[in-house]
């Protein structure tokens, strides 16, 4: 694990990331788009793209998995 003392803001620039993320995912809510396509790392976290737009607007759709037709 990365010490603070190695890179002392890196904490402070994963939450402003986050409240970044909240803040892009309820203005794009509030415009009309309801479906999001999230390409991330894959690294499971607390508040995904998903889990504000459920949380905000219930209408979003609140689906993790992909299927093909």
């Amino acid at each position: 694990m990365l010490s603070s003392a190695c890179a002392p803001h890196v904490a402070d620039a994963a939450r402003a990331n986050r409240a970044f993320l909240r803040r892009a995912v309820r203005y794009a809510l509030q415009q009309g788009i309801h479906q999001f396509l999230d390409l991330g790392s894959g690294i499971p976290t607390v508040g995904n793209v998903h889990d504000i737009a459920h949380h905000t607007n219930a209408v979003a759709p609140c689906s993790t998995s992909m299927s093909s037709r």
